[in-house]
């Protein structure tokens, strides 16, 4: 009898390709999600170390150095306020992606349920026809050892 040949085989290696590149989509936005959140986070640091009191009273020296300093907390908060959206994007980025790569894994899992049962049905075949010729190789040893009346052993 022929060996299992899966007919949808190239599928699946197509539907496995797939998964692997969504797997590859989803470790790239868990990358640049966490960058996102680095980088944010930094701004806030920044932010907290421009606020401080201490920082304020020893560098007052000037009306000009206040008005600068002021504008350099609101430059600070239009940052994060960027930086803040670039993550909330990167969020919508990953869900995006494992969504992508849940539905190439079900996709694939669809095609491999029926290579599984395309075999088990192809397993009995091959089981049948293994047992009709080991049926028939021994009705005709049967047969032989009845015509000549010799002993055959198995």
């Amino acid at each position: 009898m022929k060996r299992f040949r899966f007919h949808l085989q190239r599928i699946l290696n197509i539907r496995d390709a797939e998964k692997q590149q969504r797997e590859m989509e989803l470790i790239n936005a868990i990358k640049k999600f966490r960058e996102e959140e680095r980088k944010l986070k930094e701004l806030y640091k920044i932010m907290d170390e421009a606020r401080n009191i201490e920082t304020i009273l020893l560098n007052t020296k000037s009306i000009y150095y206040l008005l600068q300093r002021e504008r350099y907390l609101v430059r600070l908060k239009r940052l994060i306020s960027d930086q803040e959206y670039r993550l909330r994007a990167a969020k919508g980025d990953l869900a995006v992606a494992e969504e992508r790569l849940r539905t190439a894994r079900i996709e694939q899992e669809k095609i491999e349920k029926i290579k599984s049962r395309s075999f088990r049905r192809w397993q009995k075949e091959f089981n049948l026809e293994e047992r009709k010729f080991n049926d028939e190789t021994a009705a005709l040893l049967i047969n032989y050892r009845n015509l000549t009346g010799s002993k055959v052993s198995w």
